[in-house]
């Protein structure tokens, strides 16, 4: 994985996860360990948007691939399911407080 990090700069940019998970030699090596990246792009926009960053900080990278080895449980699938709907109802509850708001201030 350090090979990942062409500049040495510590983080990985698109284009270099990109020119390393397109060598067929590295995504052998990624399959036996056990990690299948089928969608470079996808993976590489969630880490960032899950960091906040645009580049991705190579030990942030090793963990969430560690995270992201074999395959998804019943429980992992639950437990995403369980985080999408707390989140939609958390976003359901802003968005009506918010409409709340709004009547409000057209009546004052």
């Amino acid at each position: 994985l350090k090979r990942l990090d062409i500049d040495c700069s510590g983080s990985i940019t698109w284009n270099e996860f990109k020119s390393v998970t397109d060598d067929p030699l590295v995504a052998a090596l990624l399959e036996v360990m056990g990690l299948d990246i089928k969608d470079a792009r996808l993976m590489f926009d969630m880490l960032c948007q899950s960091a906040g960053v645009e580049e991705v900080d190579f030990d942030f990278l090793v963990q969430s691939c560690m995270r992201m080895k074999g395959p998804a449980t019943s429980l992992d699938l639950q437990a995403l399911t369980f985080k999408t709907d707390s989140l939609a109802a958390e976003l359901r509850r802003i968005s009506k407080n918010i409409e709340d708001g709004s009547r409000l201030d057209l009546c004052l």
